[in-house]
């Protein structure tokens, strides 16, 4: 489009625009005046409706109101009433200032101002039970995406039931406002809306008997879950609660009581819950979060900040009349300003004198250390056992390497005489709970089916080397090595290994609790309490494993003398140094800068350990429900920055589980030849939204010369054509896919302001495939040319590579999986595929419902994972 398109077009549509404006003004002067009078509630409602509507996790909340309601419910009820009512009184008051200035500037009465809006008693009504419809329609959207409702669709009207609970809420509001006006405004001599109000009564009392007859055809016809039937009911009831207490108010001031005149008492009264909120978050976040849960605590949080700011404003109102005498100038505007001033102020002095998200170590005696496997536990039934004391006693990747080697060797060799050892290499990715979940899922899984054929390959904790893993990733193999530990230290209590029965609980509720009401006052005043929102999520993790996760990281696992009869994996827990970008590994194991380039070792910059907990969490500190951390070593001493997710830096934990695979495979084999050891990589990952052509990395065949050659997935075109003259990575335009990589259409102011954010989310993303690719390559590499062959040259398979690659996506083939070769697998969530609904839709946050937890496992006959595991097992000598 040329530029002088542009500016008729862009001249046009500010003439049409201005002209809208000033045919409208007249009709829309009073209420945008009001609007912008009630700013705090409209602004608090936005940002609930985009936690509640469009993120992942406010969706899975609904879903887990629907499979565990229970007594919450009645919590929900009340705490929306509060949310509602903290709406209308914020928007009350707002109207209140707007009309007293008005009457003041006219000359008249303010009642009468008050009297001749259309807006002064409805506006703040509606605005209230915004509430409820925001939570109706967090329960539609989370009913919508379950399978009840799903194969409900293609029958009419049952595919719209979700939506009921809005459709009631609305209902509910309608008839209110008609009874309202019918009753209520009967002294009014004129009442223009008279017949209005009579149909609408009439329409909205018939839409409410019908959604309560659908309500009871669900509930008998037990086809949809109880849970939402009642979720429902309880809203809407909580909704008719509300407006009929506010008609009770408009009620009295129509008989001649103004209950405006009570505005201050209701600012007290709705701001008195906020010290008890404090208190309980302090000192029982963790029973807190049990008993409600992360829905109503948000839900009780929007209403506690509206009261919060609506007292801060009356107290500014009420210190201005005073300080009027002394202090011409003093206007609540002023006083507000100088607060905020003062405040700003505090923040930068308590920065000074305090540490602010201190990680927690063990420098002071006050960890105790897990207890000890009893003889015979292990799987080589070794009967000695003595912990790693201290960060310097740690060994190298070398030395960890031959101690892994020599216990499982002589678990795996006397079944598979001169084959090499497969040192499984696990590497998971991040994801918050639902990767903790997947990754405890899959170690489960792999724990049972290999105990099975334990005298045949020594179990997996023999061939287990170590797991590298990020953010969520490392929670799910720290739970698995606590259960590990239990299973080992009392075998009666713990008989089986189950890391992923034991992230059920709702991590994100304290963590809400602590940052509201803890960490945001925190600063501005003196150090209280440390016990943050990061230590509150630490805390869950440990309550949640039976306290195991309490207990300092390092005495998980064996020294150097013990690890060759008594191996626990390595773990590489990877984290993001804030300043420099760098990855900072917390281990078992020596973080040598020859073996891990440019990365950090966590235990040598704060010179301490840590509880396993802390080291989990270190990792998992992604976005602000979780702080950064600050590294401030042992002591007290230096401030070395701060420490972020390990997904800032590469999602998957593939770059560290490559270096560590190749130190610890050099170290075994040497120059000997045949191998003693071959690499067995397990790739996990958790984003639904990966491309299986494009980012899905795992072993395929490509027939070149006639020969069977090993490709990676993604260096293979989706369609011959695309191959062109050369393979290249196709781009997918916004026009032609669904699943694109352009934005298409994109506004440019908003692309200003949240660049810099989705940059840094993409590249997160990115190097993690990138770094997946190229672990994949290196034990493509080692594949033989084909079936029978020597391992194939190195650089000769590279040369050919690019001609393997112009076999198409759809025509290639899973690499074929060997018990005495290297091998590579990938198991992967993914969302819908061919028309196929996922088993379950997890989100990335710290909270799983019931039902999504239990279809987690589902995902492993999806998404090619069933293939990938039975390589997997072949490839670790399990019998057929």
């Amino acid at each position: 489009m040329n530029e002088y398109a542009q500016i008729a077009i862009w001249l046009t549509f500010v003439v049409a625009l201005g002209g809208l404006l000033w045919l409208l003004s007249a009709k829309l002067s009073s209420l945008a005046r009001a609007l912008g009078a009630m700013w705090a509630p409209l602004v608090v409602t936005a940002v609930a409706a985009f936690v509640l509507l469009f993120n992942d996790q406010g969706q899975e909340l609904g879903v887990g109101l629907m499979n565990e309601p229970g007594f919450r419910l009645l919590w929900l009820f009340l705490a929306l009433i509060y949310w509602a009512l903290n709406n209308w009184h914020a928007g009350r008051l707002g109207l209140e200032r707007l009309y007293s200035a008005e009457a003041l500037a006219r000359g008249v009465a303010r009642e009468d101002v008050i009297n001749g809006s259309k807006w002064a008693f409805w506006a703040p009504r509606i605005i209230g039970v915004c509430a409820h419809l925001l939570a109706a329609l967090h329960l539609a959207r989370a009913a919508a995406t379950q399978p009840e409702f799903l194969s409900s669709r293609s029958q009419p009207y049952l595919g719209y039931l979700p939506y009921a609970a809005p459709a009631a809420i609305l209902a509910a509001t309608a008839l209110l406002w008609s009874l309202d006006y019918r009753i209520v405004s009967r002294r009014s001599a004129a009442r223009p809306y008279k017949k209005l109000a009579d149909v609408v009564f009439r329409a909205s009392a018939g839409v409410e008997c019908l959604l309560a007859g659908v309500m009871v055809y669900a509930l008998v016809s037990e086809r949809f879950p109880a849970g939402f039937v009642w979720a429902t009911l309880w809203i809407v009831l909580s909704a008719a609660a509300f407006l009929l207490l506010i008609s009770h108010l408009r009620k009295n001031r129509a008989s001649g009581v103004d209950e405006t005149a009570a505005l201050w008492n209701w600012t007290l009264g709705l701001a008195a819950p906020l010290p008890l909120a404090v208190i309980v978050s302090v000192y029982a976040p963790l029973a807190a979060g049990r008993a409600f849960g992360s829905l109503i605590i948000g839900v009780f949080a929007f209403g506690a900040f509206l009261a919060a700011v609506t007292f801060c404003s009356r107290a500014a109102e009420w210190l201005a009349a005073r300080l009027k005498r002394r202090w011409p100038g003093a206007t609540p505007r002023a006083v507000v300003s100088f607060a905020l001033v003062g405040l700003v102020a505090l923040a930068v002095v308590t920065s000074f004198i305090r540490p602010f998200h201190r990680v927690r170590l063990c420098d002071k005696g006050d960890c105790a250390a897990a207890p000890p496997p009893l003889p015979g536990a292990a799987p080589t039934g070794a009967a000695t056992w003595t912990a790693l004391k201290d960060p310097a006693s740690r060994p190298t990747v070398e030395e960890a390497a031959k101690a892994w080697y020599a216990q499982a060797s002589a678990a795996y060799a006397p079944a598979h005489p001169g084959k090499p050892v497969p040192m499984l290499v696990i590497a998971t990715a991040g994801g918050g709970i639902r990767a903790a979940v997947w990754t405890a899922a899959i170690l489960q899984q792999l724990e049972a089916e290999l105990e099975l054929s334990k005298d045949a390959t020594g179990g997996l904790r023999s061939l287990l080397f170590a797991v590298s893993a990020v953010s969520g990733g490392s929670v799910g193999a720290v739970a698995y090595l606590a259960a590990v530990a239990a299973h080992e230290a009392d075998p009666q209590r713990h008989k089986a290994i189950a890391p992923a029965s034991q992230l059920g609980q709702d991590f994100l509720a304290p963590g809400l609790l602590r940052w509201i009401f803890v960490d945001g006052p925190s600063n501005v005043l003196p150090e209280l309490t440390r016990d943050d929102r990061g230590v509150a999520l630490e805390t869950g993790f440990e309550e949640a494993t039976d306290h195991m996760l309490a207990n300092a990281f390092l005495s998980f696992f064996p020294d150097k003398e013990t690890a060759a009869s008594r191996w626990r994996p390595i773990l590489l827990l990877n984290a993001t140094h804030q300043e420099t970008g760098r990855r900072i590994i917390t281990s078992n194991v020596k973080i040598e800068r020859q073996v891990f380039q440019d990365s950090y070792d966590a235990f040598q910059i704060l010179g301490a350990d840590m509880r396993a907990s802390t080291a989990a969490h270190n990792s998992a500190r992604f976005t602000y429900v979780s702080p950064a951390g600050n590294l401030i070593a042992a002591g007290g001493g230096e401030n070395r920055g701060y420490i972020i997710d390990g997904g800032y830096f590469e999602n998957y934990g593939a770059a560290t589980a490559l270096e560590l695979s190749r130190e610890a495979a050099r170290a075994i084999n040497g120059d000997e030849k045949p191998p003693k050891v071959r690499r067995v990589v397990l790739l996990i990952s958790s984003d639904p939204g990966l491309d299986a052509e494009r980012a899905r990395v795992r072993l395929r065949q490509g027939q070149v010369e006639g020969k069977m050659k090993c490709v990676l997935s993604t260096a293979t075109p989706a369609r011959r054509e695309e191959a062109g003259a050369g393979n290249f990575l196709p781009f997918k335009d916004a026009a032609k896919n669904e699943k694109n990589d352009g934005e298409g259409f994109i506004l440019s102011s908003y692309n200003e302001l949240t660049a810099p954010l989705f940059g840094v989310m993409s590249v997160r993303e990115a190097h993690g495939v990138r770094a997946a690719e190229e672990l994949a390559a290196e034990i493509c590499a080692e594949q033989p040319v084909s079936a029978g062959a020597a391992p194939a040259n190195p650089e000769k398979l590279q040369a050919t590579v690019s001609e393997a690659a112009k076999t198409s996506f759809e025509e290639t083939q899973p690499w074929p999986a060997r018990d005495d070769h290297s091998f590579f697998a990938h198991l992967a969530m993914c969302g819908e595929e061919k028309g196929d609904p996922p088993p379950a839709k997890p989100p990335l946050g710290w909270v799983l419902s019931r039902g999504t937890r239990e279809a987690i496992g589902e995902f492993l006959k999806n998404c090619g994972n069933e293939t990938e595991y039975s390589a997997l097992k072949t490839a670790l000598g399990v019998p057929r």
